[in-house]
């Protein structure tokens, strides 16, 4: 039987979202959004207690409180369970946070997940998922009932995550995903299988691992086992960006389609995504993305045979008055400065 939960059920139709609880000792708190008819977003709160040998239930933001028989973990998933097997909208974000640390409280909240996820008709849409109570299996199992194409984004705290890893990339149906992990440590094999998903780059988007504190020297070593790959330090996160493979299969083909020594230096310059891709590619030493650029920009690079000394390159476009059109190609001009190569094309 329900408690807490009858005092929002005439909300159910698309009013109630972004769903959060929190787990602690004495107390478990389910948080959640309502849109109501004036469009305006409010947080309400549902509160299960222990006081001595009673369990009390509130909604502070209606004045209510009842005490109930059950214990707080029961009358908890009694309501939780309610909201999630009437739940059918789109939800921005599904939170559980863990304080307590009791297995066996975590395993309650698993179960009751569970079941009221695998008695609902439809799976459950939500773009963003954070799971600190439970293993990986568990995640596993959960994410089974879920929507694929409409999650964007995932945090979780486990010990190991291989597994999940193989999980999401066979259960990935085309939604870039971020990944966050909260690990206690970084060991080798955790720093293997974030390499191995570099290799799944239409699998995520954005991978994250909480790292703690850590010196200069260890992330210098971080750095070196990850490359070719860029890590960004930011606050206590190391952060990788994937590039999307669409965007550069598509660049790749509007170039070969454009042939850049067929057409006019203009219909080049007016192409935004070209240009953008060209732009982004001149980074002094970035020389990996400026050769995905075009087929005579990748020929240009590898007839530079990239000399470390070099600071910057510059593409030049001669119209046809300027040079001599019977000769084709791409041309390596070295200037009198000796750190500046010129990519030269002629149209």
């Amino acid at each position: 039987m329900p408690f807490g939960y009858k005092w929002f059920s005439r909300y159910q139709n698309g009013q109630l979202k972004d769903f959060l609880i929190y787990v602690e000792d004495e107390n478990i708190g389910l948080l959640f959004t309502e849109s109501n008819e004036r469009f305006q977003s409010v947080q309400e709160c549902i509160k299960y207690e222990k006081k001595e040998d009673s369990t009390f239930v509130s909604a502070p933001g209606k004045r209510k409180e009842i005490e109930v028989e059950e214990r707080m973990i029961d009358a908890f998933c009694e309501d939780y369970r309610m909201f999630l097997i009437n739940h059918n909208t789109i939800s921005d974000c599904l939170k559980l946070r863990d304080k307590s640390f009791k297995t066996y409280t975590n395993n309650r909240i698993f179960e009751c997940m569970k079941s009221a996820l695998e008695s609902k008709e439809e799976k459950f849409k939500v773009k963003s998922i954070l799971f600190e109570m439970f293993d990986q299996k568990q995640v596993i199992e959960l994410l089974q009932f879920i929507n694929p194409e409409i999650l964007t984004e995932g945090q979780f705290s486990l010990s190991h995550f291989e597994d999940l890893i193989d999980y999401l990339i066979q259960w990935n149906r085309g939604c870039r995903l971020k990944v966050s992990f909260h690990c206690v440590d970084l060991s080798t094999a955790k720093l293997e299988s974030f390499k191995r998903m570099f290799n799944y780059p239409s699998v995520f988007r954005c991978i994250q691992s909480h790292y703690g504190k850590i010196n200069d020297s260890e992330k210098e070593m971080l750095i070196a086992f990850f490359e070719p790959f860029k890590p960004k330090f930011e606050w206590k996160y190391i952060t990788f960006e994937l590039e999307d493979p669409s965007i550069v299969d598509n660049l790749a083909e509007q170039a070969d389609r454009l042939g850049l020594k067929k057409i006019r230096s203009l219909e080049v310059l007016a192409n935004p995504l070209l240009m953008e891709r060209i732009a982004e590619g001149i980074d002094y030493f970035d020389i990996l993305r400026l050769r995905k650029a075009s087929r005579d920009i990748r020929s240009c690079i590898d007839a530079l045979k990239l000399d470390p000394q070099i600071a910057g390159y510059e593409i030049r476009i001669w119209r046809p008055l300027e040079r001599d059109q019977s000769r084709n190609g791409t041309e390596l001009d070295e200037e009198p400065s000796k750190n500046t190569h010129h990519l030269k094309y002629r149209f």
